[in-house]
């Protein structure tokens, strides 16, 4: 028996204190049962070379070690002993174990990582099946984190995953598994009795985020959204967190902040999302998207003034898909720039197509949806403006519709719409309701009309607050001077409604549905117009004062009216004697006299309503001006002074204004022109509207207030 040197340093113990000893005193308890199969082995004649293993200082430290036992023979070849070299690798060990731990965990917040999740999952899974329990997996993002990295820096987001790793690690158990999964999203692996269980377990998580966290010195709320799973042992680990992934993405659809519980629904809806984004990006090679097309009409006389560009998606196996399913995706997937372009493209050539074939029936203006990644576009601008010049089309002619929480999202595309709008492109603001509009932002935004939600319309004669709303979006529609369109109008109980409030223009399934080109170019042939509505419409939010005599310029507009009606009369008599086009295009000439005096009794009878103030004339002027431009399809230029200040009633004025300005819009015509001119002298503010004449009865009228 001997015990070296080498050993002696490697244990730290001389030869007196370990020969005669059992050999398991160097041994840790967990390496007993690996010294006593290495002492089988031994018997056996075997040679057990390299074993790394460890073994204990004399002090208590651990060493890791290099083993190479060999057997002794005595001269009958029986074991008598052995002999062992001991090599000292306890260095190259901690490099090993360090390296393991930089792989399997995050170097952040040193939390297992996704690798070793996977593998505690699938030994949880194991025991669960042992034991008859259930596993559940919360997957864990936070709400809003860009903003921190944004507003702080990531220096400041990397303390403030750290910190809600501590808050997340107080909150587990010791045998439950907390993982950073990347980014800002955990994910947690515990063995439960129930979903009950897994639940409360659930909302403390979200409760431990709700203090606040302190960030260079500033009191930062974080929230977070989970999603959470719970199985039975047989789950496969990777259907396991991928079912908790679409969970936690349901409770950010949801509000976020909240826990949403996985059902097998939402897997088939997250399948089905992954084959309709896999499809939709190649539906517009494919020649799979189409554009419908639905009328905005005129309340009063039926007339469709506009028409809206709906995209389709016509799918080779499921048929027409629903946009509220596949616009998120072409919005996610950046799709939606081409597609937003193609569609544009497609509905001025097809606008093109109808006014060619139906001049006379044809709408006025072609409004089409803008999205949100597409106003951030830096290139939007020149791509619209190249369209319309490849299709000859007026800028008037076009109205873009972008929903009201894009802008609430994007202020910063005040520019962008600035610019549009310079243009001569008008601007609807759609699902106008639905979202957090910001009053104050709103007045500053370049929109010539609001689109009141269907929700709204859908209630009606039914919710008296939604009548409420309804009337409020009127009444501000009024005091911002912008027309109002009320969509998804089904019933004529509806119509009805809207037209006693005052609303200007509707479009739904009661006028027609989204329509493809061949079916609306058949409704435009068939469509009927009725006489307008006689009288002056209910108006809201208008307060009760005396009545006041009508301002000069309403005598003015009578008398034109008046002497307008009797000449047409007797053209109109002289050409039903030449019959056929000529008598046609006269009772169309008689037709617009009359409307004009119908709008003139509008205006004088608002008039009683009206309180005189001090106003901009050429301010009032230019509203007018911009609120026609949409529905004309002529060009209309203001000139004349910069400004012009006068005591005037401002409702009759504006609707004064807007009744002659409509009039010169119509004689002018397609293609036509017409100048609203605005002087101011030292006794009066005058204001000149010509037009050129080449539209009803090709006879240059000017009219002055």
């Amino acid at each position: 028996i001997s015990w070296n040197r080498g050993a002696e340093s490697l244990y730290g113990y001389s030869a007196d204190e370990v020969i005669g000893h059992y050999a398991g005193m160097l041994a840790p308890d967990a390496f007993k049962d690996e010294l006593a199969d290495v002492l089988r082995r031994l018997a056996l004649g075997e040679t057990v070379e390299r074993l790394e293993t460890t073994r204990r200082h004399k002090e208590g430290a651990l060493i890791d070690i290099s083993l190479t036992v060999s057997p002794v023979n005595n001269q009958d070849g029986v074991v008598v002993g052995c002999s062992a070299i001991a090599q000292d690798i306890t260095a190259r060990a901690e490099a090993q174990r360090a390296l393991k731990h930089q792989v399997l965990h995050d170097a952040l917040t040193g939390l297992p990582n996704r690798v070793l999740l996977a593998d505690r999952l699938t030994q949880a899974l194991a025991r669960a099946r042992r034991h008859h329990q259930r596993v559940a997996v919360l997957f864990l993002d936070l709400d809003g984190f860009k903003h921190v990295n944004d507003g702080l820096g990531h220096l400041a987001g990397d303390e403030l995953l750290v910190e809600v790793a501590r808050r997340l690690a107080g909150c587990v158990r010791s045998d439950d598994t907390l993982a950073r999964f990347g980014g800002d999203e955990f994910a947690i692996v515990c063995e439960v009795a129930s979903t009950e269980v897994a639940t409360r377990f659930g909302n403390r998580l979200l409760k431990a985020l709700q203090p606040p966290f302190t960030l260079r010195g500033m009191d930062m709320f974080v929230t977070a959204s989970i999603g959470l799973v719970v199985a039975d042992p047989d789950a496969e680990p990777d259907e396991l967190l991928q079912d908790a992934d679409v969970a936690m993405y349901r409770a950010k659809e949801r509000g976020r902040s909240r826990m949403e519980l996985f059902a097998d629904e939402l897997r088939d809806r997250a399948s089905l999302t992954l084959q309709s984004s896999t499809a939709l990006r190649g539906a517009l090679e494919r020649g799979e998207l189409r554009v419908f097309y639905q009328p905005i009409l005129n309340v009063d006389d039926n007339r469709a003034l506009a028409v809206e560009a709906l995209l389709r998606w016509q799918h080779p196996e499921r048929g027409l898909v629903s946009p509220d399913e596949f616009i998120p995706l072409a919005e996610d997937t950046g799709m939606i720039v081409p597609i937003g372009r193609w569609v544009l493209q497609q509905a001025l050539r097809d606008r093109a197509g109808w006014e060619a074939e139906l001049p006379e029936q044809a709408p006025i203006c072609l409004a089409v949806n803008l999205s949100a990644r597409q106003l951030s576009e830096p290139a939007l601008v020149d791509d619209i403006t190249a369209t319309l010049r490849d299709y000859g089309t007026d800028p008037s002619s076009l109205i873009l519709e972008v929903t009201e929480s894009v802008l609430m999202q994007d202020p910063g595309s005040l520019l962008t719409l600035n610019t549009i709008h310079d243009l001569g492109i008008a601007l609807h603001v759609d699902d106008f309701g639905t979202g957090y509009s910001s009053l104050a932002y709103l007045k500053t935004l370049p929109v010539d009309a609001l689109k009141i939600d269907r929700v709204f319309v859908d209630g009606l004669a039914t919710d008296p607050d939604d009548r409420a709303i309804v009337t409020a979006v009127l009444a501000l529609a009024r005091a911002l001077t912008l027309n109002v369109v009320a969509e998804g109008v089904e019933t004529q109980q509806q119509l009805s409604i809207l037209q006693e409030l005052g609303c200007d223009f509707a479009q739904g399934f009661l006028f027609a549905r989204p329509l493809p080109y061949d079916e609306f170019l058949t409704w435009l042939r068939t469509r009927k117009w009725r006489a307008p509505r006689v009288g002056l419409p209910h108006l809201v939010a208008i307060p009760t004062v005396p009545k006041t005599r009508p301002p000069k310029s309403l005598d003015t507009i009578r008398a034109l009216c008046h002497d307008l009606r009797q000449p047409l009369a007797v053209i109109l008599l002289l050409a039903r004697a030449e019959g056929g086009p000529t008598r046609r295009r006269m009772d169309g000439i008689l037709e617009q006299a009359k409307w004009l005096s119908d709008m003139v009794e509008n205006v004088i009878g608002g008039a009683a309503h009206d309180r005189a103030a001090s106003v901009d004339v050429v301010d009032l002027v230019a509203r007018c001006t911009l609120r026609a431009r949409p529905a004309a399809r002529c060009g209309i230029d203001c000139i004349g002074v910069d400004r012009a200040v006068a005591v005037v009633a401002p409702v009759a004025l504006s609707r004064a204004v807007s009744c002659v300005l409509d009039n010169a819009v119509r004689a002018a015509g397609p293609g036509g022109h017409v100048t609203v001119e605005v002087n101011d002298t030292d006794s009066e503010v005058t204001i000149q509207v010509i037009d050129d004449g080449p539209g009803l009865g090709k006879v240059p009228t000017n009219n002055s207030l």
